[in-house]
């Protein structure tokens, strides 16, 4: 608690407190006795007499201590009235609060007379009782000592100095400049990086350029607004080339103006709010459903390489796997058909695309049904792939126990969902997989457009299931034309069948165990 009383610098004796913090252990004087400070109890403050033969304790308001004319303060260093802002001392460098911290020594020297740290009974330095000079005289001799070692200041320096820690404590020592606050885009104009900014957001899905493109763009539009302000005074100062690139790196937008389009589609699509935390309290209560490439080519039934798509279902709460399906993504399209002579044979030129989905609305609903009834797992299997020894606490004896049917059964939970959120995919919008839903007593919530992030877990899950399997998989090409190796589907690769039975082998044995190691480097 703090306390306040008129400073009497011409009275002799012990120094009354000018303005501070009492704390324990400090010896103060009250009603003609010396006490000292034993705790503070927020408005109160416990106090023990010291000279008396009896160690008497009582219990005062700091407010009417303080207040009473006999109070003075007999040792300990007074502290100013106003605390020191903890937030803002912590925001500044180690060294100015350093030096902050000395220049408060001496400032409550020049003010009380006695240096903090100093025992009690210690008599003031030759020049500094209050008693006997004057706040003019300690400004003097102070700035002369501070002068002989080195740090040349005038006592008008300590006065401000001391004016500034009796309004605002040890934060008015502070050196402001080392409290500045640095601006992001530095002595740019503000105007200039909120143009900067506008014209991103204008940016309409046109081909990646290079930095110096949107400098000539700003440097248009800065033209253009200087034009409209008659006078020259106020136009807005354009950056220099060198400027407006550190601006760039500063600001963290290089990714924004020279990324990939794919890359810049997606922040662009970034929701304005904070993202929200999509939460569920029991298995089932929200399941994510998505499709995603898994960068891996199997052995199609034509003879040519093929990529596969993967369509899982998520749980939010435990975040299982709870169904997963593979596709081939290969569309057969008729490109040419061309006929010859009557009565002769049609021949027709096939080609195939890797373009388009592999997975249709009839496969997400059969992966919804697969959802509801235990997975079996195949005689090959190892037994931690098996529900009943299993590690990961799904109780498989309880289980096998309960319901025949799990006898047998993957080390897969079986999740019945309630409401699962999809995207606006075709797969997801047609009246198969909605009707489906609708037998099975699910809810559809679909995400906003263009919106990853109201997916986040199913897309997180994609990820991991890509670095943690597909890249140990024979077949795999990478997430990209850079990442794929020249010879990465010249090899022996998997069928589908195969590779969907390492999938659920590996769901059920590594990525739903989350105490095994989730490797998949064997699968080659």
């Amino acid at each position: 608690m703090t306390g306040h009383a008129v400073p009497d610098y011409q009275a002799r004796g012990p120094r009354r407190i000018i303005a501070g913090l009492l704390r324990p252990g400090d010896l103060v004087r009250w009603d003609d006795g010396e006490y000292a400070v034993m705790a503070l109890l927020g408005p109160h403050v416990r106090l023990r007499r010291t000279d008396g033969e009896d160690s008497v304790e009582v219990i005062a308001s700091v407010q009417e201590l303080v207040a009473s004319a006999g109070f003075t303060f007999l040792s300990g260093a007074p502290l100013p009235a106003v605390p020191p802002p903890v937030t803002l001392m912590e925001a500044i460098p180690e060294e100015a609060e350093q030096q902050a911290r000395e220049w408060e020594r001496h400032i409550i020297e020049v003010e009380t007379g006695i240096r903090p740290g100093s025992r009690p009974g210690t008599e003031p330095r030759p020049g500094y009782d209050p008693a006997i000079t004057t706040l003019v005289d300690r400004y003097r001799l102070k700035a002369a000592e501070l002068s002989a070692v080195g740090s040349e200041v005038s006592w008008q320096t300590v006065q401000r100095k001391r004016l500034a820690w009796v309004e605002q404590g040890v934060w008015g020592l502070v050196d402001k400049r080392a409290a500045r606050a640095r601006q992001p885009c530095g002595q740019v104009h503000p105007r200039v990086v909120a143009e900067l900014h506008h014209l991103i957001g204008q940016d309409d899905g046109e081909s990646t350029g290079s930095v110096s493109r949107w400098f000539g763009r700003l440097n248009r539009r800065i033209r253009q607004i200087n034009s409209e302000i008659p006078d020259e005074q106020d136009h807005v100062p354009m950056p220099s080339p060198a400027t407006f690139y550190r601006l760039v790196e500063r600001l963290g937008l290089r990714s924004r103006l020279t990324g990939s389009a794919r890359s810049r589609r997606e922040i662009a699509n970034r929701p304005d709010t904070p993202f929200g935390h999509t939460s569920a309290t029991r298995p089932g209560e929200l399941v994510m459903i998505d499709s995603s490439g898994m960068d891996i080519s199997v052995a199609g039934t034509h003879g040519h390489p093929v990529p596969v798509e993967i369509t899982a279902a998520i749980d939010v709460t435990t975040r299982t796997v709870a169904g997963a399906i593979l596709r081939e993504r290969l569309t057969k399209k008729t490109v040419t058909a061309q006929a010859q002579k009557a009565g002769r044979k049609k021949r027709r030129k096939v080609s195939f695309t890797r373009q388009g989905r592999g997975t249709k609305a009839v496969d997400a609903a059969l992966m919804l049904g697969c959802m509801l009834i235990p997975q079996p797992a195949a005689s090959h299997w190892p037994e931690q792939a098996r529900l009943a020894g299993t590690r990961n606490g799904l109780h498989g004896d309880e289980l096998t126990a309960a319901d025949g049917r799990m006898k047998g059964a993957a080390a897969r939970p079986v999740i019945v969902p309630e409401t699962v959120i999809v995207d606006h995919g075709k797969v997801y919008v047609s009246e198969a997989f909605l009707d489906a839903c609708t037998y099975l007593g699910i809810s559809v919530m679909p995400a906003r457009e263009m919106t990853a992030t109201d997916k986040a877990i199913v897309e997180r899950t994609f990820s991991s299931i890509k670095s943690l399997f597909c890249q140990h998989v024979a077949g795999y090409t990478g997430k990209n034309i850079l990442e794929r190796g020249k010879n990465a589907t010249r090899r022996k690769l998997w069928t589908l069948p195969e590779l969907n039975d390492l999938l659920q082998q590996w769901l059920a044995h590594q990525f739903t165990d989350h105490g095994s190691s989730c490797s998949g480097s064997d699968l080659r």
